[in-house]
């Protein structure tokens, strides 16, 4: 007498569609979060770029003896230092989708003294956010700030994120 078994080992149509659901939730879940997380380095390269503009400029006012201007662009998406009219670092632009905010931002530019302080009368502040500009108009969100702040008597920067 011969036996035969048929031992077929597989999944089921509905452990397979199990798996399926599962891996969309988790898709459902990761990209959202992936995409917060892109925006917010895009946010922290643009403080750090302008912190490190500003304290170029700083420095250079106070090794060189010169005045030297932090100057942001009419695009409000980038900074530059410049001494005397004369472009002294490129241009710094920002990643896509981080701009300055004009509307909470003062000044256009930030002049270092030799001393290394500013001649602003208060502590000079640029706010930088996620958004875009459109003509005139600015097109923000409210989720990512970052504030670069500049002390007048010292030139000492610091970097606040929202």
């Amino acid at each position: 007498m011969i036996l035969l078994t048929t031992d077929k080992r597989a999944f089921t149509l509905i452990e397979l569609l199990t798996v399926i659901v599962i891996i969309g939730i988790l898709l459902g879940v990761a990209l959202p979060v992936m995409t917060h997380l892109s925006r917010s380095n895009a946010l922290n390269s643009a403080a750090r770029q302008v912190s490190n503009a500003s304290s170029l400029a700083r420095q250079y006012a106070i090794t060189h003896r010169v005045s030297t201007e932090l100057r942001i662009t009419n695009s409000w998406d980038g900074v530059t230092v410049l001494t005397n009219g004369v472009q002294i670092d490129k241009w710094n632009f920002f990643p896509p989708g981080v701009i300055v905010d004009s509307n909470l931002t003062l000044d256009t530019t930030i002049l270092f003294k030799p001393t290394g302080g500013t001649t602003n009368l208060t502590e000079a502040r640029i706010v930088i956010r996620e958004g875009s500009y459109a003509g005139n108009a600015m097109f923000g969100t409210n989720s990512n700030v970052a504030t670069v702040t500049v002390n007048q008597v010292l030139g000492r920067v610091t970097v606040y994120q929202e």
